[in-house]
């Protein structure tokens, strides 16, 4: 219902009043560690890209709030940021420990966008806004890799431009744990411009790669507090 509440006994619906971030359980999510959650986090971002503004992005007065559930919240589907918003779990410690677990089955786990770009490697019109200036923090993301299943393309997070990572804990991914491959104007497969980025507190273990960064816009990064 996301922030619509219905009200049977009127054959309508509130409108949820609310001061700070979205909660992806107001879309229906579960984080049992059985449903799929997809179609829920699709809604939840949606709606915080849509509303997100410069007085919301990175200062906890928006953004996309994923609580601490029981279990696991199931995707199968990559989270595509597209404009700079905060996503962020509950309970992030060192590295991750003991934060909100996102389990991602089968695909990558998050990306984060500029405005000439789409997916893993595509590019597009400048269609969207860009994801510069994402945070990602207090998050545990859980992939599928076993031995033989490596893949090149399944990262935990790509960044296609520059974003924040902090208080993360990556694992069992196919790919890297956190992938930054970017050139501006290099087209598709390399198009991008992921300069500044900022990695604290991370850690990446059981992965292709804990860490790589590559490309002539993905540099003056810093990387602190960190295990690869």
């Amino acid at each position: 219902e996301g922030v619509y509440v219905s009200n049977a006994a009127a054959a309508g619906a509130w409108v949820r009043q609310y001061v700070g971030p979205v909660s992806v359980k107001w879309f229906g999510a579960k984080g049992d560690g059985v449903t799929n959650d997809d179609a829920a986090f699709a809604a939840a971002l949606s709606f915080v890209t849509a509303t997100a503004s410069a007085i919301a992005i990175g200062w906890g007065a928006g953004g996309l709030l994923i609580p601490k559930s029981d279990g696991k919240y199931m995707l199968t589907t990559p989270l595509e940021v597209a404009t700079g918003v905060e996503i962020f779990g509950e309970n992030g410690t060192f590295r991750g420990a003991s934060a909100t677990i996102l389990q991602f089955t089968g695909c990558a786990g998050i990306r984060v966008q500029r405005y000439n770009t789409e997916g893993e490697s595509g590019v597009s019109s400048p269609t969207h806004q860009a994801g510069d200036a994402t945070i990602i923090r207090n998050l545990t993301l859980l992939g599928d890799w076993v031995s033989g299943n490596a893949n090149n393309t399944m990262h935990a997070i790509q960044l296609r431009a520059s974003a924040h990572i902090e208080h993360v804990n990556i694992s069992s991914f196919r790919g890297d744990g956190i992938h930054i491959f970017a050139a501006a104007g290099g087209g598709a497969g390399s198009e991008g411009n992921a300069n500044q980025f900022s990695i604290r507190n991370v850690s990446a273990g059981r992965c292709r790669n804990g860490l790589f960064v590559d490309g002539p816009d993905a540099n003056a990064g810093c990387v602190s507090l960190s295990d690869f």
